[in-house]
């Protein structure tokens, strides 16, 4: 068997202590950490500017087929009347007549979205009304002038010309200009990149956004967003298995626009266009919806309220989430989310069963819950032709801190011997290997379950005798350049 880029492995806080009386030093306050921003992790920023974004520029993600396979259509009846509107077509003509700068097309943008997006909204059915995030209709806001707030690591620069949200009943904050300022990222449904008739189009910089939006969102599985010239525009569609995009549609193809407003709304019938995962919802500070939210996840076991993300993994592949839960009365739990690619031969949780079979392993880390994440009753899958990939969720009983906040040299080479103690009792006792050692996936100083199932009295035998006395409370020290147990 083997565990690749799963679970943690924790080391002793006890045998990390040189001195019995020791304390292990405060953990601080856990901060966000972006595996994508670093170079052992996913795609950055700017690895998506560089690499990425040629290719994206270069039309390599252009699928001949989207417009059948991503986007829903709205009825005859809504298309019609939205083409009886004057204005419709005087955004329109002004859209396509724009020669100069791209600022020109931020306002008949807007407005002709805004325009498609209400009439769209009115015409859907009280059910589908009910199941959306918001009881309102999405609307378009131009927001060239500032980045997105609250995104849950650090301060983004990027500003999006136009953002698609639904419309709040005690309004959105604007400048002096009426331009649109500080929606969080939470807020954000669809984004719009607009350029000038010159130069390069913007789908690759709408598609960096919709890498950010769903970093920030572990919610959306799927994203869409638009690219606009005055000529054409494009469509974006973003989820776990990559990007795909549409080939360049001319503005006189209102057809195409209002589906692809639509889908946002309802996505393509089938069991891959998931745009919400309705088993983790944003919690935001009552009568204040431009702070920062927290989050509620409902697994089949529990629901955890008031979780905070603490990293996010790339949103173009496995797209790891990890969250923390406040658990009253007990110790926290780390909630664990990720893609999972159908063909892979070993999944995470049956592997920490395995390893605990026999008994508790110390230094490992236990699951309470594991499951395919079911929500609307369908489990949340995403696919492009044979490439499939379902969510997952753990809910792990163990965390600990980050190996760079050792309070001193002893502590992190005790912990770095426990981590290769408890590998070879992984191989030799329970035949798991675990590929993708990094210092994500080693911890320390741990925060040591209370969940039923999860006591300390339970480890077993097979258990090297340097860890199972350290974790029974026999601190070790180094002597003679050999480390033994006091």
């Amino acid at each position: 068997m083997r565990l690749e880029d799963t679970a943690v492995v924790i080391a002793s806080s006890r045998c990390c202590t040189a001195v019995p009386s020791k304390k292990p030093p405060r953990i601080p306050s856990r901060p966000v950490h972006d595996v994508s921003s670093e170079s052992a992790g996913g795609t950055s920023t700017a690895q998506l500017s560089g690499i990425q974004y040629s290719e994206i520029a270069q039309d390599k993600s252009v699928d001949d087929s989207f417009f059948a396979q991503h986007l829903n259509g709205c009825s005859h009846h809504t298309l019609s009347k939205v083409k009886k509107f004057p204005r419709v077509q005087q955004h329109l003509d002004t859209i396509m007549s724009t020669d100069g700068q791209e600022e020109e097309l931020y306002y008949p943008i807007t407005e002709l979205l805004t325009t498609i997006s209400e009439t769209v909204y009115d015409a859907l059915p009280s059910a589908v009304k009910k199941s959306l995030p918001c009881n309102a209709a999405i609307v378009f806001l131009d927001h060239h002038t500032s980045a997105p707030t609250h995104f849950p690591i650090r301060d983004v620069d990027d500003k999006p010309d136009t953002i698609g949200a639904f419309d709040l009943t005690n309004g959105f904050e604007t400048d002096t200009k009426g331009i649109c300022k500080g929606l969080p990222f939470h807020r954000i449904e669809t984004i719009v990149e607009a350029k000038a008739i010159y130069g390069e189009d913007g789908k690759a910089q709408a598609a960096r956004y919709a890498f950010q939006v769903q970093k920030a969102r572990p919610d959306r599985p799927g994203f869409y967003c638009l690219s606009v010239k005055p000529q054409h525009f494009q469509i974006v569609y973003s989820s776990p298995v990559g990007l795909r995009i549409s080939d360049h549609t001319p503005w006189e193809n209102l057809d195409t626009l209002c589906s692809h407003v639509h889908s946002l709304y309802v996505p393509p019938d089938g069991h891959f266009h998931f745009l919400y995962d309705r088993t983790i919802t944003w919690k935001e500070t009552p009568n204040n919806p431009l702070t920062a939210p927290k989050w509620t996840v409902k697994t089949e076991s529990a629901t955890y309220t008031d979780t905070e993300l603490i990293f996010l993994g790339n949103p173009w592949g496995r797209r790891t989430t990890i969250l923390r839960a406040e658990v009253p009365g007990q110790t926290p739990v780390i909630i664990k989310e990720y893609y999972l690619d159908d063909d892979r031969r070993y999944e995470e949780g049956e592997l920490l069963g395995h390893a605990h079979a026999e008994g508790y392993i110390p230094g490992f880390v236990r699951s309470v819950w594991a499951e395919d994440v079911m929500s609307d009753g369908r489990k949340v899958m995403v696919k492009d032709g044979s490439n499939m990939r379902r969510k997952r969720r753990i809910t792990l009983a163990d965390s600990g801190a980050k190996l760079e906040w050792a309070a001193s040299v002893n502590d992190i080479l005790m912990a770095v011997y426990d981590a290769l103690e408890v590998h070879r009792t992984l191989v030799r006792k329970r035949a798991i290997l675990h590929r993708d050692m990094s210092s994500y996936n080693i911890l320390m100083y741990p925060e040591l379950s209370s969940w039923p199932g999860c006591r300390l009295r339970d480890i077993t035998r097979k258990t090297p005798r340097s860890l199972r006395t350290s974790w029974q409370g026999r601190p070790r020290t180094l002597m003679s350049g050999k480390l033994t147990a006091s």
